[in-house]
């Protein structure tokens, strides 16, 4: 089949590799000029099958809350926001317990589909990409440290792996981590991993190119019509305006070549909305914002391993801190909806400050890379991946804060589901039919 794919994110190109993979002729358009150029750019990096099964999809998205507290803060937001009042109610909907725990099973299966696959395409492949095992979730407060020995308790009878940790066993996971932080106690998770979401996406894309993938950047999608095959609409956005010099406002708007396909995949970014309805579909999307702060680590002879080992998870403060190579990067600021074209200064000075109170003075921050970077995110956190209600078109999109943890093993997924093969149960939990 000739499959259209829209976007470059890992979610575009992950599953573009799998289309390639599959035996199909591939073509991959994306605005702008590489891949993984946006939500995908500096992400966490975490690979979570645990951390998800144990804390949700929500794990890292805003302060656990009671169910009458997520009544209150529900109110609040539909006051405060009233054209977004039906996206935060079918939120709190979905929350209930007894609708997050049939979905944990699921976004665990994905989950580990994606890290097997990691695991597969780096031994196949040889791709050399840095990457680490193990993930640690740091507790402060007592209360903090009551739940989730419940949750600690609740994976080791899954056989999950998981493992309760002093602050003595924590230091000798993490010896970096500074002892007077005020850890209570420490759940390992070493199953979990960290890696570089976006050198993956770079090293698929040019395994995807082997195979034949044609990847054609600065494109934009302008419509989709109907087929038979189906005929997608581009403009070339390296026309675009430059140095001040504007393009007359048709001329903009204007496609400038055609691609017929049987197949048009979505994988796009915070472009959804306005292309699926175009396509007269209508998916309840809402932006997640995101931060993060990347920084060289030192290279002391005394300390030949400066920093964290693997991937932390700061609980209390809703941050993560990542090793990538000789880098650490640390993670958190996420929210859900408005409006943010530049980062919070406020944000970033909290993950600077979570950095520094569990690595004291060990990254260089005066040379520190941040990023802002906003996804698309459903009102149950989880994406949508299978085919749509329109002959032809099928999506991969929504991920929110879950696009790397679950991209590759959606991709597979995906995959099969065009290539009329038969899919696991947990497909059904991904099916856009839960929205109609």
């Amino acid at each position: 089949m000739r499959i259209a794919v829209i976007g470059a994110g890992i979610v575009g190109v992950a599953s573009a590799h799998a289309l390639a993979r599959a035996g199909h002729e591939v073509t991959v358009i994306e605005r702008r000029g590489s891949v993984a150029t946006e939500g995908s750019f500096a992400n966490a990096g975490l690979l979570s099958p645990a951390l998800v099964a144990g804390w949700g999809a929500d794990a890292l998205l805003e302060p656990q809350r009671s169910r009458a507290g997520q009544t209150l803060n529900t109110l609040a937001r539909s006051l405060r926001h009233p054209s977004m009042m039906g996206w935060w109610w079918r939120a709190w909907l979905a929350q209930r317990p007894h609708l997050e725990s049939a979905r944990r099973p699921h976004v665990r299966a994905l989950a580990l589909q994606t890290l097997e696959e990691l695991q597969g395409l780096s031994l196949s492949l040889d791709l050399g990409h840095e990457q680490r095992q193990g993930c640690m979730v740091l507790l402060r407060s007592k209360r903090e440290a009551a739940t989730a020995k419940t949750v600690c308790d609740r994976l080791t009878e899954a056989g999950e792996g998981a493992r309760w940790l002093s602050l003595d066993e924590a230091l000798e996971i993490e010896p970096g981590l500074n002892p007077k932080a005020g850890l209570q106690a420490a759940v390992h998770l070493p199953g979990d991993a960290v890696a570089n979401s976006r050198q993956v996406a770079h090293l698929l894309k040019a395994d995807a190119q082997r195979m034949g993938a044609v990847f054609r950047f600065e494109h934009s999608v302008v419509d989709v019509q109907s087929g038979p095959p189906l005929t997608v609409l581009l403009r070339d956005e390296s026309q675009a305006p430059q140095l001040g010099k504007e393009l007359p406002a048709e001329s903009s708007q204007a496609a400038t070549d055609t691609l017929k396909a049987d197949a048009v995949v979505l994988c796009t970014g915070l472009g959804s909305p306005k292309l699926l309805q175009s396509l007269g579909l209508n998916l309840p999307l809402l932006p997640i914002h995101g931060h993060s702060v990347t920084a060289p680590l030192p290279l002391f002879e005394a300390m030949p391993d400066p920093g964290p080992r693997a991937a932390l998870v700061d609980l209390g403060q809703q941050v993560s801190i990542s090793r990538l190579g000789d880098r650490i990067r640390v993670s958190g600021g996420l929210r859900r909806g408005g409006q943010l074209k530049h980062a919070e200064a406020r944000e970033l000075k909290r993950l600077y400050r979570v950095l520094d109170l569990w690595f004291e003075g060990v990254a260089r921050t005066s040379k520190a890379q941040e990023w802002h970077g906003a996804r698309p995110c459903l009102p149950d956190s989880l994406p949508v991946i299978g085919p749509s209600a329109k002959p032809g078109i099928w999506l991969n999109l929504g991920h929110g804060n879950l696009g790397w943890t679950l991209g590759l093993g959606g991709a597979k997924m995906l995959a099969a589901q065009i290539s009329g093969h038969s899919v696991g149960p947990e497909a059904a939990a991904f099916s856009t039919d839960r929205f109609r």
